[in-house]
């Protein structure tokens, strides 16, 4: 009997920022970073990162989201979503994401803080989901999309 290995999982922690106009942060990945293992093209993204020992889900998501875009003040509205991710960062390894609904009030603080990400953009719910569905859960995307 053949029987596979079980895959690993990672967990995720990812901010979906929302300004008060109700436009959606979302930020594009640098195939060149040097954390990236898939090396074959940019993707839209959320600001977020792994889960470290002993951080908590909102320590992990405040440290992440301050480290990638210098936004200090975000209000964690809720948990959008839990899913598998569609990218693999190995082959056997997997990545399961926590999406929190965030808010801010100033647009103008975003700073990239490294190479992570080249460039970003603000826009409706609708066009965020588009862009992030190559990464992302469709039922995260749905969600984002009613927002």
């Amino acid at each position: 009997m053949n029987q596979q290995k079980p895959d690993t999982f990672q967990l995720g922690i990812k901010a979906l920022i929302r300004n008060r106009k109700g436009e959606i942060l979302v930020l594009k990945s640098n195939p060149n970073y040097k954390y990236i293992t898939s090396k074959k093209s940019a993707y839209w993204d959320l600001p977020g990162g792994r889960l470290h020992k002993d951080n908590s889900i909102e320590e992990t998501l405040r440290r992440e989201v301050m480290e990638e875009v210098r936004i200090k003040d975000i209000k964690i509205e809720k948990l959008l979503d839990a899913s598998i991710s569609k990218h693999r960062p190995e082959k056997n390894l997997g990545l399961i994401l926590f999406t929190f609904l965030c808010s801010i009030a100033d647009t103008n603080v975003i700073k990239f803080m490294d190479d992570e990400h080249i460039d970003f953009k603000w826009c409706s719910p609708k066009k965020a989901a588009s862009l992030l569905n190559n990464k992302f859960s469709d039922t995260l995307c749905e969600a984002v999309r009613n927002l």
